[in-house]
């Protein structure tokens, strides 16, 4: 099969990340896949030699006129489907969703369109059109959570494929650290909950001599500059530890005790599956989408009331006191994350691929 993938980056990310994983399984398996994306920003993550890459912007990227700037993408996107003919297109996330659907109008090739932000969080008269009007016209979109999926109902014709494993469940037995581990931008600092978990963490912090709240990921220096003010000023600065941009996030995650991911929202929060893979002991706000349909309370982590710092803080020290809940956790949470293998979600949309294509086949 010929699959032709649209992305609008692949700097980094979690779909970027999707993205890489699919074109590098999808070729392995023989098929031929095309990648449309810019090529002027550097790839955050290795794609096999055979996946064929295409500059999904071309002389657009100095463009600073925005009709002339969409017009031209336009036209990118249309010359290179005409160009490809594949048989089946897939769009990776609704801001560039919108232009691949318009694109392609009047054209053979059956578009999916995977969603990676949760619907339930849509904003704006705008963003309703484009996520659920415009989507009438994917022949399937993808979305990442049964909850999503409930939210939209027979509106789209619509499946769930949840984001896949980025790193192979660990076998590691070494001792971990007396740390709890937070991951994310800090410049979205707000929305993933860092200044609640440094407060929370102000209220404990006392009581666990010797452990560290560190929090590991990139942002612009004003930002990093606030979160570390605040925990200055409520005084556990000394045991806030900020690790900026980590490339083998695998490693700190399986040398570290507790995960917590301490988000206000999410749409499928890769990092707690990855934390979960490297046997991190993990407790997470239950927030609107995401977290409930990869933790099971209790068993392969702890789920906490979406926002209740109270309860998070309680969960927090529930795990710093008790090993054994901890080492429980871990295993089972290693063995849980096997059902988001690479393989099991990559059969899933090959499935779905082959699926649409053959009624596009009949159709025609």
């Amino acid at each position: 099969m010929k699959v032709l993938f649209f992305i609008s980056s692949m700097r980094g990310g979690g779909a970027e990340r999707v993205m890489s994983i699919l074109c590098n399984h999808l070729t392995n398996r023989g098929h031929e896949v095309f990648l449309a994306t810019n090529t002027s920003i550097p790839f955050a993550y290795t794609l096999d030699e055979n996946v064929k890459i295409i500059d999904l912007y071309k002389e657009n990227h100095s463009t600073k006129n925005k009709l002339l700037y969409f017009l031209r993408l336009y036209q990118n996107i249309r010359s290179i489907i005409k160009t490809i003919r594949p048989d089946i297109s897939v769009s990776f996330i609704w801001s560039l969703n919108v232009h691949v659907l318009i694109a392609k109008t009047g054209l053979s090739a059956p578009v999916i369109t995977s969603e990676h932000s949760t619907f339930t969080r849509i904003s704006s008269r705008y963003e309703y059109f484009v996520r659920i009007c415009l989507n009438k016209l994917a022949k399937k979109v993808i979305v990442l959570t049964e909850k999503d999926a409930n939210f939209i109902g027979n509106r789209l014709n619509r499946m769930v494929i949840p984001n896949p494993l980025s790193y192979t469940p660990t076998t590691s037995k070494k001792e971990r650290r007396e740390n709890i581990l937070a991951v994310g931008s800090i410049d979205r600092w707000e929305g993933k909950g860092f200044d609640n978990l440094i407060r929370i963490w102000s209220n404990i912090h006392k009581q666990y001599p010797g452990w560290v709240l560190e929090i590991a990921g990139t942002g612009k220096s004003e930002n990093f500059n606030y979160l570390k003010s605040l925990a200055q000023d409520l005084g556990v600065s000394s045991s806030v530890v900020f690790l900026g941009f980590q490339k083998e996030i695998n490693l700190l995650m399986q040398n570290s005790s507790v995960f917590v991911l301490a988000s206000k929202y999410e749409g499928f929060p890769m990092v707690l599956n990855e934390a979960m893979s490297q046997g991190c002991a993990c407790a997470s706000f239950d927030c609107n989408t995401g977290p409930a349909e990869i933790i099971t309370h209790n068993k392969n982590g702890l789920l906490v009331e979406n926002q209740n710092m109270d309860k998070m803080q309680q969960t927090l020290s529930r795990l710093l006191n008790d090993k054994t809940l901890r080492e429980k956790l871990s295993k089972n949470a290693i063995k849980d994350v096997e059902r988001f293998s690479p393989g099991l979600i990559v059969d899933k949309w090959e499935k779905v691929m082959t699926e649409v294509r053959r009624e596009t086949l009949k159709l025609n």
